[in-house]
Formats: C-alpha cells, sequence, structure tokens
C-alpha cells in the first residue's frame, strides 16, 4: 500500500536526487492533515516489514544485494528512494524485498498443499481446484499471513506440551506437534490464496530516454521533426529554465501515459492531434499551456513530441552525449572529418533536419550504459540506415544511400556527428 500511494503520488514527477535528498518524514509533513492517518499506517507496516524481514533478502534476481544496501534500516529519517521499486541503485530494495515476501508466502501455502496431499489423499487435481490466486492490485489484509508468534503461538505451544513428572526428568517436555500443525493450518494458513505479484516500478523524472518510452511510443506514434523556424520560436516564447522544466515535466507524462498504452492496445493514434489537446482533454491535466507560447499550444502536434523532447532535453543538459559510453566517443580521422563536412551540403535543409533528428536518437539510445553493444568497427552508415522515421527507414532514401559516408566506424560516431552538426549551421 505504501509503494501505490507513492507511485500514485509522485510517479514521473520527482527525480532520482529529490528521492534520495528527501526523507519519508519530509513526506509525511507535506501531506494534506486528511491524508496523513491513511500515509502513516501504510508507512508503519512497510517499516516493520522491511525491519523484520530485509535481514534475509540476499539477492535481487541473480545478483547479490550490494554491500551497502545491506544493513539499511528503515526509519522516519530513510531517504524515500528505498520505498520506490526500481531496477537500479536504491531501487532494487524494495523491489527484492516484495519479490522476497510475496516468495516466502507462496512457498507456505506451497508446503500447506501437500501435507493436505499427504493427509487427505487428495489427488493433485482437486488440490489445484481448492487453491485460489488474487494479484497484488486486488490484495487486502485478510489475504495475508499474519501471525504473532510471541502472542498466539508460543501460548498455544505451552498449552500442547506435555512435562515429565519423572525424578530428575522435568526438563524433558514433549508437544503434541499433530494438534500444533493442525493449529496452525486452520488460524494461519487456512484460506490463503496465492499472490500474482504484480510490481509497477517507480518511473522517474527525466528518464524516459532510458526506461524505453520514447521508443514505445514511436511504436504507436509515427515522430517527424518540427521545423528550424518552431524550434526557435517555441525555445523564445519559453523563455526561461524554469518554464523549460515546468513544460518538460508535463511533456514526460504525457510520453509516460501514451507509452504505456503502447502497450495494452497496438491501434494508431492520430499523430495530428494537438498536444495541448491532449494534455487537457484526455489525460485532464490541469496545466497552464498558455504560459509556454502560442507555437507549443497551436503548431506542436502527437507527431512531434520526440522533437519537443529532445529541443527541450538539449536547453537543459550541457553536454547531451554525456552518458555516451566512451568507445563511440573517439577522434574523427581528418580525412574523414573532411568527408563528412562536404557531404553536409549535398542534402536540402529537409534532409539534414531528418538525418540530425535519427541519427542523435540512434546515439542517444543505443551507445549508451544500457545499450553498448554495437562493434566499434562497424559503420555509422550502418547504423543510421536501419533508423526511420514516419516516411520510412534510412536504407530506402536514395539521397542518404547515395550520399553518406560508408567508411566512418562507430567508435567515432560522436564526433563525426558533432562535425556534420556544425557543417549543417
Amino acid at each position: 500500500e505504501w509503494q501505490n500511494l507513492l507511485t500514485v503520488r509522485y510517479d514521473r514527477r520527482i527525480d532520482r536526487e529529490y528521492a534520495r535528498n528527501t526523507s519519508v518524514a519530509d513526506i509525511l509533513r507535506s501531506l494534506p492533515p486528511d491524508e496523513q492517518p491513511k500515509w502513516k499506517r501504510a508507512w508503519e507496516g512497510y517499516k516493520e516489514g522491511w525491519n523484520s524481514s530485509w535481514r534475509y533478502v540476499e539477492r535481487f534476481v541473480c545478483a547479490e544485494i550490494p554491500e551497502m544496501f545491506r544493513e539499511v534500516i528503515m526509519t522516519d529519517d530513510a531517504p524515500l528512494a528505498f520505498s520506490l521499486p526500481d531496477e537500479l541503485d536504491e531501487g532494487i530494495c524494495p523491489l527484492s524485498l516484495v519479490l522476497y515476501m510475496t516468495e516466502k508466502h507462496n512457498q507456505f501455502l506451497e508446503q500447506l498443499k501437500q501435507i493436505r496431499h499427504k493427509r487427505g489423499g487428495l489427488a493433485s487435481e482437486e488440490l489445484q481446484d481448492l487453491e485460489y490466486h488474487v494479484p497484488t492490485h486486488l490484495l487486502m489484509d485478510e489475504h495475508l499471513i499474519s501471525y504473532s508468534v510471541d502472542k498466539e503461538l508460543v501460548p498455544f505451544l505451552q498449552i500442547q506440551s506435555e512435562q515429565s513428572l519423572q525424578y530428575a526428568c522435568g526438563s524433558d517436555i514433549t508437544y503434541k506437534w499433530d494438534r500444533i500443525e493442525h493449529h496452525i493450518i486452520d488460524r494461519v494458513l487456512g484460506g490463503k490464496p496465492f499472490i500474482d505479484l504484480e510490481v509497477r516500478k517507480f518511473t522517474f523524472a527525466n528518464e524516459a530516454r532510458l526506461t524505453g518510452a520514447l521508443a514505445n511510443l514511436k511504436t504507436r506514434i509515427g515522430q517527424i521533426e518540427l521545423t528550424p523556424d518552431d524550434k526557435s520560436k517555441i525555445t523564445q516564447e519559453l523563455g526561461t529554465l524554469q518554464n523549460i522544466k515546468r513544460l518538460k515535466n508535463t511533456l514526460e507524462i504525457c510520453i509516460g501515459f501514451l507509452s504505456a498504452s503502447a502497450g495494452v492496445s497496438q491501434a494508431q493514434l492520430d499523430g495530428e492531434i494537438l498536444l495541448v489537446h491532449y494534455i487537457r482533454n484526455t489525460l485532464l491535466l490541469d496545466e497552464s499551456m498558455d504560459l509556454f507560447g502560442s507555437t507549443v499550444g497551436k503548431v506542436v502536434q502527437l507527431q512531434h513530441i520526440v522533437s519537443l523532447w529532445n529541443l527541450l532535453e538539449d536547453k537543459l543538459t550541457v553536454d547531451p552525449f554525456e552518458s555516451i559510453m566512451a568507445k563511440y566517443k573517439q577522434k574523427l580521422p581528418a580525412d574523414e572529418e573532411e568527408e563528412i563536412c562536404n557531404c553536409a551540403s549535398l542534402f536540402t535543409k529537409e534532409q539534414q533536419v531528418v538525418l540530425l533528428a535519427l541519427w542523435k536518437e540512434m546515439i542517444l539510445n543505443y551507445l549508451n550504459e544500457s545499450g553498448g553493444h554495437i562493434q566499434v568497427t562497424s559503420s555509422v552508415y550502418g547504423s543510421v540506415s536501419a533508423c526511420e522515421d514516419i516516411n520510412g527507414p534510412m536504407d530506402e532514401k536514395l539521397w542518404f544511400v547515395k550520399h553518406f559516408p560508408k567508411n566512418i566506424q562507430m567508435m567515432s560516431c560522436v564526433e563525426a556527428y558533432k562535425a556534420f552538426e556544425a557543417a549543417c549551421k
């Protein structure tokens, strides 16, 4: 419940830095008074579950939990990041905890099934009919195994124990194990469902590219570039960095929704729907889009989302290729630099815009730490030719096939891009 509350309120609205520097106590204090009891109750449950079980969690799937996270104790001063399930950094801790607790729950029930099979002589098919499963999002308190060893089991053990009355044998104690087993089955495990785990991973702001959201979006809505004139107008009308950040945050929510729905429905959306109309009428977001200027409101459509995202990212990032692996940033030989610069004049302005956009998108998506599998000795031409826009792949565009150099290797991909971009200005 705690993770669900956080995801509903903060998904795509906070970045990793905020989650690391903000404590749970800060979050609870910031809530409206009428919401605090519900959130505090959920937090106390999460905290208790963590502090009683985390010491037993050793792995995240196949990887060991880093030593720096192993000794974490959950308190009100703990960073929020340890409550947000993710596959990176601190996020693996809450994700591993939920996986571990679900696995233990189901293991208990599996053992119960085996006991019933041995005692009752029930066939496997009959046992299968008796068990039922509940997905995570429908879980309620009564579905979970909840039992206090000190308050419930120990008193029952005392009742079901027998102490020898023979001389010098007073310390010999035997237990009525059958009764104890029946008690645990009837009172604790009976009627509980198996849990079908559905973990909704948290998505941090400014990570749309890392999570593959942009790639998913393009499968549902073909993307085209904004014109250089429109890009210039958007930049001027936004004015301040604060407005750029606000528009990027709003755009990221839009990208997240569209990319998520792409997995549910393969139907193509109309790319000519105005972005502002989609945000207001479909997402029902109460955003003051007028603050972002007339060009964003009247020109930008759903088919321009990736182009607008890249524009905003460029304005907020000093070096857009900072996260690209060093093996793709090697110096470009002088003769190849001359060749790539000379070929720029062979393309029209429109062709240059298309090529630069797809080339850059390829670099950002596939040459970072999460990608980085393309051979450095392969050709830039080969990688770019596999890219495609709304009008088809690059290797079907005669102007690209005819004029783009074939001999530049991927080890110089970033430098080649920069040289070509400078030659186009």
